[in-house]
């Protein structure tokens, strides 16, 4: 039994003396300075006891000092917390005291701030009555406004639509007269096309038996020229052929006339729709009588031709028809082609002999250039 208690408090020692980390948490917040001075002096006192009494009364006495001890730890424990408790009921009450401060204070502000806010709701609440009011009155003055306008516009609108019903009506009545009008019209345009496809047909038979008649006039004057040839061959003398020279111009001059007065009575003829028979018949026989006025005719177009280009040049190079640097060959080439058609001899056209000298002195001119 002795041994039993002396483990027990040698345990207890030990955990006393070296206790752990938890341990030494647990005994610190259990035992004080004072209770550890108790524990200590009756384990001293026990093994003192042990020496002069017997293993009965060491056991005994042992038990009591336990008791002893585990009593004085309890009361001073129960001590402890009972004024813990007491500290944390004195805390919570000042908390509490503190919250019911707040609380009173909280509920007095929200007291407020609902007085002002039932202030301001009621405020914006009269002003909203009285912008409806204001604006339910405008309202109805814009509606009856608007119906005022309305009901006019309806009345305008009626009679706009009577007037454009009439128009309408009147519309309708000018449509028809110009539908008949344009039928009329219509009608009288594709006589007048009939007509004149005629007419352009008249026209192109005239105009190919003009062609036809023109082509007998140029293989007539290839065979006067021939004729002309053995007459210059034969008759030297140059006065008969001055002579037939000038008559050929004045019955040109009278062939042109008919001409021209040929053409403006063909212009006259497609104005007035006159008969085409009778006109071309007439067409017909001024181009015989033409061809028997120009059976006399000396020159041709070309001569004529050659004739104005050397009376209208500027410079001698578009006399001759070269171009500037031209050599001497060129020069002498160009004059022989060119006196062939303008030789008195060989044109018996008007202005001859002025474009011959013409000719020759634009020769000469262009030779010493080259030298």
């Amino acid at each position: 039994m002795t041994y039993i208690w002396f483990n027990i408090l040698t345990s207890a020692l030990k955990r006393v003396i070296h206790p752990t980390d938890t341990q030494n948490e647990m005994l610190l917040s259990k035992f004080s300075c004072k209770d550890g001075s108790i524990l200590v002096f009756g384990v001293i006192v026990f093994f003192i006891l042990t020496h002069y009494i017997g293993v009965f009364g060491s056991s005994v006495l042992l038990g009591v000092i336990v008791a002893r001890s585990c009593w004085i730890i309890s009361s001073r424990e129960r001590n402890d917390t009972i004024q813990q408790f007491n500290m944390v009921i004195d805390r919570l009450d000042r908390e509490n005291e503190h919250l019911k401060s707040q609380i009173s204070q909280h509920s007095y502000r929200t007291n407020k701030l609902q007085d002002k806010m039932m202030i301001q709701h009621q405020r914006k609440q009269l002003e909203s009555e009285n912008k409806l009011r204001e604006e339910k009155h405008l309202s109805k003055q814009k509606c009856d406004e608007v119906e005022r306008n309305m009901e006019k516009f309806i009345t305008r609108y009626e009679d706009k639509k009577k007037e454009v019903a009439i128009s309408l009506q009147e519309q309708r009545l000018q449509n028809q007269k110009y539908n008949n009008i344009c039928a009329e019209l219509s009608e009288n345009l594709n006589i007048a096309h009939n007509e004149r496809k005629w007419i352009e047909s008249q026209l192109q038979a005239s105009i190919s038996d003009m062609q036809k008649e023109q082509r007998m006039y140029e293989e007539n004057e290839k065979m006067y020229r021939i004729r002309l040839q053995k007459l210059e061959a034969e008759n030297k003398s140059l006065k008969e052929i001055q002579k037939k020279y000038e008559e050929n111009v004045i019955k040109l001059q009278g062939l042109q006339n008919t001409v021209s007065t040929t053409y403006k009575e063909l212009e006259r003829m497609k104005s007035e729709k006159i008969s085409w028979t009778a006109k071309s018949n007439e067409i017909k026989q001024t181009i015989k009588d033409m061809e028997k006025a120009q059976l006399n005719d000396f020159y041709s177009k070309r001569q004529v031709d050659a004739i104005y280009k050397l009376s209208s040049a500027k410079t001698d190079y578009e006399r001759l028809g070269i171009r500037l640097g031209a050599t001497r060959v060129d020069v002498n080439t160009a004059y022989k082609k060119l006196s062939i058609l303008v030789h008195p001899d060989k044109n018996a056209a008007p202005g001859s002999e002025e474009a011959f000298r013409i000719l020759h002195s634009a020769k000469n001119t262009l030779l010493k250039k080259c030298c």
